[in-house]
């Protein structure tokens, strides 16, 4: 949909800017407030009922965040969401206050911000990364400032927050090594900085030693277990990697590379804030495209490597580039503004359900909206229906982040939920005592296809004869009664 300006006569290319940058920030709000925990929210926020040093997957800051702002906001979805809000915000100021040491005017920033539907998706999803982004953005901005002890601090907290953040340290390096030259300097510039970082770490590290260093394994050893792969599928996973970049990136940073791409030749030297910028972004893109090669990769995974990765981009190219950068911006802008309200709210999967379950074997929920927000009615309709008398009733969920949906969704006590597959979040979900609950509920969900066998199968008796065994086997004592149920559209 073309925007006609002549409607804002008094508008110059700034006020559009602030104008769709205005409307990008009440979006975010309005996504946050009518429209329920996406799985992975639910199943962080989780983590926030039993506080705790670490957690299996991630860094405990996420946690602790969502616990604080429960305790003021109760159990709503700003409560969780709200630290990915002011994240948005801050990443925003803080981009702009790195952007104008490199000369590059204000109004390019927020048309990069505008334009990028990764920042969209981090101003209300509440990932860790939503912590990750401003820590690692502070660290940088106090380390060229020279205040080392500050931004190790940071570092540390964006440790916290999610390990991806010891990728900038090369960067971090080379900036202390550039800005004090003397070796002396660097060495005294660098060591006490690091080792509050390391400090910061003692939960951590604690938590992961009770554990036999769990987190280490998975991360390291157990999440590229099985990468055997034939030639094609490396072909498809690099095509993928890079694909996704641009595809987060959006149109500005996409406009930016094929500008800056087409200019380097004439490029001389490379100044020492063109190395320094290469040094941030150079680690996390290789380490994840060796990842995704293997083929374990998130989409969002390189995102902290986009910050430094535009500016190196935007440095490098001409000040009327900058103004087509920004006019592109707010055209994108509007065109994805409308898209995006068309698939969160109105049911679009009722048009294209027919062509994607030929290559899908479970169902797609008609909108994201009509997903999220019909957990609510589910749970507490199945809890009411399948709670006994007595209210002892113990509900297995196929999934981690299913059994988080329906502790969001309900009023059930966390003892009273159990996770079938094998447990992960060590503070979280323990072993119930089996006594206690004569009652057996076991649920899932026809999306997540997570099991050698159909869910439908494993809930159908006369489909699949040994469902109680194979079940109860899992939770290893048969329980007296049992019941099954799967939520579909």
């Amino acid at each position: 949909m073309k925007m006609n300006w002549r409607y804002f006569p008094s508008f110059t290319l700034e006020g559009k800017l602030i104008l769709c940058y205005s409307i990008f920030s009440f979006l975010a709000l309005v996504v946050i407030l009518t429209i329920g925990l996406t799985d992975n929210e639910a199943y962080y926020w989780s983590w926030s009922l039993r506080p705790d040093l670490s957690y299996f997957d991630h860094p405990p800051l996420h946690a602790w965040s969502i616990w604080l702002s429960s305790q003021v906001l109760s159990k709503t979805n700003l409560a969780v969401r709200i630290p990915a809000l002011l994240s948005f915000w801050s990443c925003t100021y803080l981009y702009i206050l790195w952007a104008r040491r490199l000369n590059i005017p204000w109004q390019v920033c927020i048309a990069f911000f505008i334009s990028m539907p990764l920042f969209f998706i981090f101003s209300w999803n509440s990932l860790p990364d939503v912590l990750l982004f401003p820590l690692a953005l502070l660290t940088i901005h106090l380390t060229a400032n020279k205040k080392y002890w500050q931004g190790g601090i940071m570092l540390g907290l964006a440790l916290l927050a999610k390990w991806h953040a010891v990728l900038i340290t090369p960067g971090l390096i080379v900036m202390v090594a550039m800005q004090e030259r003397e070796m002396k300097r660097i060495l005294k510039s660098l060591f006490f900085p690091i080792l509050l970082a390391i400090i910061i770490q003692i939960p951590v590290i604690f938590w992961n030693i009770q554990y036999d260093w769990v987190s280490v394994k998975y991360h390291l050893l157990l999440r590229h277990k099985n990468n055997s792969s034939e030639w094609y599928e490396f072909v498809m996973r690099f095509i993928s990697y890079w694909g996704s970049i641009l595809a987060i990136g959006g149109v500005v940073f996409s406009y930016t590379l094929f500008k800056f791409l087409s200019q380097i030749r004439a490029k001389s030297k490379w100044d020492k804030n063109d190395i320094i910028l290469i040094a941030l972004s150079f680690p996390m893109l290789m380490i994840f495209f060796v990842s995704a090669l293997k083929g374990q990769y998130r989409i969002y995974w390189t995102g902290l490597a986009i910050f430094p990765l535009s500016l190196l981009f935007l440095k490098n190219i001409s000040s009327e580039d900058f103004t087509q950068a920004c006019k592109l911006s707010t055209k994108a802008f509007w065109s994805f503004s409308i898209l995006l309200v068309l698939i969160l709210y109105f049911p679009i999967g009722h048009y294209i359900k027919p062509i994607v379950e030929k290559f899908r074997t479970y169902d797609i929920r008609f909108s994201p909206a009509g997903d999220m927000t019909g957990w609510d009615s589910w749970a507490k309709k199945e809890v009411k229906k399948h709670m006994n008398k007595n209210g002892n009733s113990l509900f297995v969920a196929s999934d981690i982040r299913l059994a988080s949906q329906l502790l969001w969704n309900s009023n059930l006590d966390i003892k009273n939920v159990h996770v079938l597959n094998p447990i992960k979040q060590y503070a979280i979900w323990r072993r119930p005592d089996l006594k206690s609950f004569p009652h057996l509920v076991f649920f899932g969900d026809n999306r997540r296809k997570i099991h050698k066998d159909d869910i439908t199968k494993i809930c159908s008796p006369i489909d699949h004869p040994s469902t109680e065994t194979y079940l109860m086997n899992k939770i290893v004592k048969i329980i007296d009664q049992f019941e099954c149920f799967i939520r579909t559209n």
